[in-house]
């Protein structure tokens, strides 16, 4: 698991690939951060928004769910992860 630096980071750990900086980041690097809640991996000094977005039918149940986060500043939307793939994706969206 890599940590994951401010927005437009390039500090020698990024470089090296030790870190990554927000704007790189995969969506494993986001849910890994979140789902084990490790300051040492979170060094964004970041806002999250997790959307959780499910389709629901009256007679077949679930039919399609997706998990995105969103990386906001002052209000403005910079970077969205889909993150229904992930274990953070997973755990948001069970029940």
């Amino acid at each position: 698991m890599r940590q994951v630096d401010p927005f437009g980071c390039g500090c020698t750990e990024c470089v090296t690939g030790l870190s990554v900086p927000l704007h790189e980041a995969t969506a494993e690097d986001i849910s890994n951060m979140i789902v084990h809640d490790d300051l040492e991996l979170n060094l964004t000094d970041a806002y999250f928004k997790i959307t959780v977005i499910a389709d629901w039918h009256q007679d077949f149940g679930l039919m399609n769910k997706r998990v995105m986060m969103d990386y906001r500043v002052d209000e403005t939307t910079v970077r969205v992860w889909d993150m229904t793939d992930t274990q953070l994706g997973w755990e948001v969206s069970t029940p």
